[in-house]
């Protein structure tokens, strides 16, 4: 789960836009669903756009990130869910 804190960190840092995709692309690479991300991000928005110090940028990232969670966005920048590959069944496997 993607913390309040680790969200604040990024967006006041120096590549908000790259922090907030990092931040996404770790939670899927762990084997989140991007809606299971979306709604922890969701349920915080208002605490983070309170965020002391943040800027125009980090702002847009959050939003952005929130956006490109629910297809809200371009389709070149929608995060999408890996399919689920099954492992090959042993009758699967050529030897």
């Amino acid at each position: 789960m993607i913390t309040q804190d680790a969200v604040r960190n990024v967006l006041i840092g120096d590549n908000p836009f790259n922090g907030m995709d990092q931040l996404v692309r770790t939670e899927m690479a762990a084997g989140r669903k991007v809606l299971h991300i979306f709604d922890d991000l969701n349920q915080s928005v208002d605490e983070i756009l309170d965020t002391p110090g943040l800027t125009e940028d980090g702002q847009e990232a959050f939003l952005g990130t929130l956006d490109a969670l629910t297809d809200g966005c371009h389709p070149k920048c929608r995060y999408i869910d890996t399919p689920n590959v099954p492992s090959p069944s042993e009758a699967e496997i050529v030897r």
